[in-house]
Parts: structure tokens; C-alpha cells; sequence
């Protein structure tokens, strides 16, 4: 028998200026010791340009899984 376990936050919506931020860290985790972070932003400059990233990375193999 296995298990999982999750936990993130995520933080945004404040205002820059024009600029309003999204912030997001995520961790997941099994039994087998396969653990793997997720990482995320996303800038909105006044509503109508988004620019966003993500990165996923393999924390037992200390790489990025996908970006």
C-alpha cells in the first residue's frame, strides 16, 4: 500500500502599479521517496498582457523535469 502527499500556496492579485503579480510554489511527494517541486508565476499588465512561466523539478534527480 502507498501514499501521496501535496501541499502549495499561492499568492497574487496585489497591485504593482499596472502590474499585477501571481506567485505559486507547489510540492508533491510519495512513499517511494519521489519528490518534485513546481514552481509558477504569471505578470497581467493592465489586463490585457499576461506573461507566465513554469517550472517542474525532479528534486532526487536535481533537474528540471520540464520548464
Amino acid at each position: 500500500m502507498g501514499w501521496t502527499a501535496s501541499a502549495g500556496v499561492h499568492n497574487g492579485g496585489h497591485k504593482m502599479g499596472p502590474i499585477v503579480p501571481h506567485f505559486g510554489l507547489h510540492f508533491d511527494t510519495t512513499c517511494e521517496s519521489a519528490h518534485e517541486v513546481e514552481g509558477h508565476a504569471n505578470f497581467v499588465y493592465e489586463k490585457d498582457v499576461s506573461v507566465a512561466g513554469r517550472a517542474l523539478f525532479n528534486v532526487g534527480d536535481k533537474k528540471v523535469s520540464e520548464a
